[in-house]
């Protein structure tokens, strides 16, 4: 009998304690729910604090900052997919006049803020990095851009900001010294405070940071002065249109990681060092409108010293406007990695050196001897035997047959492998948008225009014939459903490796790929709001068949695009598809396969992506418009089914296409993405279908 007793009092208290554990874990669990709904609400009373600050907003940024939808749909805010707090805040170029208001440093989540190229006024709120971080401040804030506005006063140290790797404000009305503060920001790799009125000097303190890459410090009104430090890890220092004084120590031979030294108009003097010869990755010297007795714009006299052959990385060399005399070295010709040679206004004797002739990377040349493949000629202010010098290099084309008309040459944007590292911050990760089979793609910024850089990788087999097959097949093809080419480069790098890449229209929304398969893992983007209801897939698929129609059936002779699936349709601002990636593209001509890239169709044997290629391509069959169309069928089966071709389920002889073709017409539901009827508004413009008139015949010829 005590047995039993003891055993029900056990089991009571057993009982009773699962009831207090479950009391403790939904108390446990409240409490961590009401956190996260505090945070939320704290977020979005931020935000509208912002707004509120914001007298002119022309281009109704903020028209869709009110409850009708969640904050993280805003306008120009980023949520991380798991808290769903503010992490990015992007309201570049939107022409707003205002002030920031303190309570952006209520964001405790924030990882970036773009605020460049608007009117902000007034200074910087010292709410941004002087709350504790005790208290959550911006401990997480990476990237800080508020270039090209009307802010004043002192710059604020952002001392609190561990986690800071860029800090732009350049173009406002800072003044003051720069802060001993920023040496303590450890992470820090790009400041950029150029066009203000400060003045002083750079702490010595930043020049510690292994991980410091770039100081723009460049046309100050005021007078910043400082020797010049020397730092191992250095690849950039800027400090042009100063008034700086002093030499270039010899001690410049310390600066190992040394690719840019741009001090131009300052008050430099003395002479370059010779030691310069040894820094080894330079790669862009620029020194001119100094007082020194060497380089632009100075009084340089003498000869140019055969020395100069041992910068084998220098991409960039301007000696013009000097008292220069004496032949020019034929040294010169191992500068392997040479794109600009400026030597005019000088009093240059002889004849140019057959050795610039190896210089690929030199693009506007002269027309006659060793040159007489290359472009033009563009040579002034010398006493040369081809008359004038002023190499301004951008493209040497030593097999080049016909020189271009010069307005079909104005019409593409003229880039060079310099432009494209400025533009997309040395191809950083932070500008990574997307990598496929031959190359990655960037997003950058060329003359104030955001563009997407794609960058073959040459050292993968067949990415050299796919440059050739994109520019062949975009060359003379312009549709609203194709993404559009603005310009290609192709010279090579600051090593001297071939470099290629394409510059297309940068698509907003990326690509189908991201909205139908949203990666779980990722914090940087708004997953949860990435859904595509029925009408937003029909006119999307709409828009394919446009694309293809103009492809098959449109042009002079047949393009197969021979990769169509969702990583390449990328979609705009306003949800329209264009078709992209033309590296596998092939004509169609006389009945024949033209391959693009090679007279051999098969010689690098069938490509294009699993489950998304014609199986007939396995067998032999030759390229042909069925292909794509097959391909197409298995993209739409994809966008309405959710599934990949290629999901773990398809297996033991089922393919997505006999899925859904078993579950038809009776269990069409069964099988349909779950969000497919989801519907987020109800305006009549989401909601619609695109006509046939949008794109003329919408008929396959099958």
């Amino acid at each position: 009998m005590c047995d039993v007793q003891n055993t029900s009092d056990r089991a009571m208290q057993l009982d009773d304690k699962k009831e207090r554990q479950s009391i403790l874990n939904s108390g446990f669990t409240t409490a961590i729910s009401n956190s996260w709904l505090m945070g939320n609400e704290t977020d979005r009373l931020s935000l509208l604090a912002i707004k509120a600050k914001i007298v002119d907003d022309p281009l109704h940024v903020f028209s869709s900052w009110n409850d009708s939808i969640h904050f993280c749909q805003w306008q120009g805010v980023m949520c991380g997919r798991k808290h769903q707090r503010v992490i990015a805040l992007d309201l570049q170029s939107s022409e707003l006049v205002g002030s920031i208001s303190p309570h952006l440093g209520n964001l405790s989540f924030l990882r970036e803020v773009q605020l460049q190229n608007n009117s902000f006024g007034n200074e910087i709120p010292p709410e941004i990095e002087q709350v504790p971080v005790e208290l959550g401040s911006l401990s997480k804030l990476e990237t800080i851009i508020i270039r090209n506005n009307n802010l004043t006063r002192s710059i604020s140290p952002f001392a609190n900001l561990p986690s800071l790797l860029i800090l732009s404000l350049a173009n406002n009305y800072f003044d003051g010294n720069i802060p001993d503060g920023f040496g303590r920001l450890k992470n820090l790799q790009e400041l950029i405070l150029g066009i203000n009125s400060l003045s002083g000097t750079i702490p010595p303190s930043l020049f510690n940071h292994s991980s410091l890459t770039r100081i723009n410090s460049g046309f100050n009104v005021k007078c910043i002065s400082t020797p010049l430090p020397i730092t191992a890890s250095k690849q950039t220092y800027w400090k042009d249109h100063n008034q700086i004084f002093g030499s270039i120590p010899p001690e410049i031979v310390n600066l190992v990681g040394l690719q840019s030294l741009l001090m131009q108009v300052n008050q430099l003097t003395g002479t370059i060092p010779i030691e310069i010869g040894k820094v080894q990755n330079l790669h862009k010297l620029i020194l001119y409108s100094n007082s020194l007795s060497d380089l632009s714009q100075n009084q340089l006299s003498g000869s140019l010293p055969m020395e100069v052959a041992k910068l084998t990385n220098l991409g960039y060399l301007d000696v013009s406007k000097n008292l220069l005399w004496g032949e020019i070295p034929s040294t010169l010709g191992s500068c392997t990695s040479l794109e600009t040679l400026r030597l005019g206004n000088n009093f240059f004797n002889g004849t140019i050196p057959s050795s610039l002739s190896f210089l690929r990377g030199l693009s506007v040349v002269p027309t006659q001897g060793v040159f007489s493949n290359a472009s033009k000629i563009s040579v002034v202010g010398n006493r040369l035997a081809l008359v004038g010098c002023v190499f301004y290099l951008c493209r040497f084309r030593n097999r080049r047959k016909d020189t271009p008309s010069d307005s079909s040459k104005n019409s593409l944007l003229r880039v060079s492998y310099q432009t494209l590292v400025k533009a997309t911050d040395g191809f950083s990760s932070f500008n990574l948008i997307g990598v496929g089979g031959f190359g990655s793609v960037y997003k950058g910024v060329i003359d104030g225009r955001i563009v997407a850089v794609k960058v073959l990788n040459l050292l993968r087999h067949g990415a050299s014939k796919s440059f050739v097959s994109e520019c062949e097949a975009l060359r003379n093809i312009r549709h609203r459903n194709l993404v559009k080419v603005l310009t290609t480069c192709s010279t090579i790098d600051y090593q001297g490796h071939d470099f290629k890449a394409l510059i297309y229209e940068f698509m907003v929304n990326g690509s189908l790929e991201e909205w139908l398969h949203p990666n779980p893992n990722e914090d940087l983007s708004n997953e949860e709001f990435r859904k595509l209801n029925l009408f937003q897939r029909l006119n999307i698929v709409i828009d394919i068949v446009c694309a293809l129609n103009y492809l098959h059936n449109k042009g002079q002779t047949s393009i197969v695009h021979y990769d169509l699936k969702p990583s390449n349709i990328l979609l705009d601002k306003d949800m329209t598809g264009h078709v992209g990636d033309f590296g596998l593209a092939k004509f169609l001509a006389d009945n024949a396969t033209h391959d693009l890239s090679t007279s051999e169709t098969r010689s690098i044997g069938i490509r294009g992506t699993i489950g998304y290629t014609a199986p007939e391509y396995g067998m032999g069959s030759e390229i042909s418009t069925y292909g794509d169309i097959y391909s197409f069928g298995i993209l739409v089966l994809e966008m309405f089914t959710g599934k990949r071709p290629t999901d773990e389920i398809f297996k033991d002889g089922l393919s997505l296409h006999s899925f859904v073709k078993e579950a038809l017409p009776g269990s069409a539901s069964e099988i349909s993405d779950p969000i497919l009827f989801q519907t987020e508004g109800d305006e009549e413009e989401e909601n619609s279908i695109r006509s046939e008139k949008d794109c003329g015949v919408l008929e396959f010829d099958t």
